[in-house]
């Protein structure tokens, strides 16, 4: 009888406890000296395997910033990296050259440096690419 209850209480529980999934993660450090207009960094990633797509949007409002993005999946794809000047008409597609093919058990570290304006020489990205930690996010 207390075996009985015990599997039925570890079944509840399985049952009430939320899936938990491995995730890959996109760090972004900028260290602007200045930027024009009021930019708008939309960062698009697509996970190749469950096809999730998870847009992220920072609006950049000082000079040093810190964001992360996660994907959904450990194989992942950086979709769009498109900076934005509103109220000008320019934009940078592919910004820090992001858009580079399939990652696969693989976190990106970004840092930007330098000024932030339609000329994409005037700012500096240095991508890192590492090997994920593998750790898992529960999702509420």
């Amino acid at each position: 009888m207390m075996l009985s209850r015990m599997f039925s209480l570890l079944f509840l529980c399985c049952l009430l406890v939320p899936p938990a999934f491995s995730q890959e993660t996109v760090q972004i450090n900028t260290s602007f000296r200045y930027f024009l207009g009021k930019p708008t960094w939309l960062l698009i990633l697509r996970d190749v395997d469950s096809g999730v797509v998870l847009p992220y949007i920072y609006d950049i409002r000082s000079g040093d910033n810190f964001w992360l993005a996660f994907s959904s999946g450990r194989n992942y794809q950086v979709q769009a990296s498109l900076m934005q000047f509103p109220p000008y008409d320019a934009e940078i597609r592919n910004f820090c050259r992001l858009e580079d093919g399939i990652l696969r058990g693989q976190s990106l570290f970004v840092t930007v440096t330098g000024a932030l304006t339609p000329d994409r020489r005037a700012s500096h990205c240095h991508v890192k690419k590492y090997p994920s930690a593998g750790f898992t996010v529960v999702e509420p």
